[in-house]
């Protein structure tokens, strides 16, 4: 089985100051270096996100797969390839399974891409991110300038410090 490194999307590979459109899904800087950093490194890729957008309405699927797509093509033109997307459609009040910091997701990802979780990061910038990657059995890298109570690895300032401290990590 083979390591991962699963990433939030928004806040963390795109600006989540507004909405995400296409074609307006751009990376953030940090995320074109940290995909630069990735190229030809020993892990998968793969993006897990909660998209309550849907649910609200205010975006469609077909919306939100075309970020996806976007974000996917953006990362190979810098020389990195992700392996999977998944995300959650539903509404925090829904009472889905599926929205972190329920594992699901990631867990759904490690099967697919056959991962072993204990040996992969969750990468993201809210604390769901982190207790599902924690409730998953990965380590947890927090972006952003402080964590909140889910106590992650590690605080970095940034998704490519993220894949500095990662891959000091072999």
């Amino acid at each position: 089985m083979r390591r991962a490194i699963l990433f939030d999307k928004d806040g963390v590979l795109v600006d989540n100051s507004m909405y995400p459109r296409p074609p307006k899904a751009e990376l953030l800087p940090e995320a074109v270096e940290a995909f630069r950093l990735l190229s030809g490194a020993p892990y998968a890729l793969c993006v897990v996100s909660n998209q309550s957008w849907i649910g609200k309405g205010e975006m469609t699927k077909e919306e939100v797969d075309a970020v996806f797509e976007t974000i996917c093509g953006k990362a190979v033109e810098y020389g990195a390839r992700i392996d999977g997307c998944y995300y959650c459609p539903h509404r925090e009040e829904d009472g889905c399974s599926c929205r972190k910091p329920s594992p699901e997701l990631l867990l759904r990802a490690a099967k697919d891409l056959e991962v072993c979780l204990e040996q992969s990061f969750m990468v993201g910038d809210q604390d769901s991110d982190i207790i599902a990657g924690q409730r998953a059995g990965t380590r947890t890298v927090y972006v952003g300038s402080r964590a909140g109570k889910s106590k992650p690895e590690v605080v970095v300032p940034n998704v490519a410090e993220a894949m500095h401290y990662i891959l000091s990590q072999r």
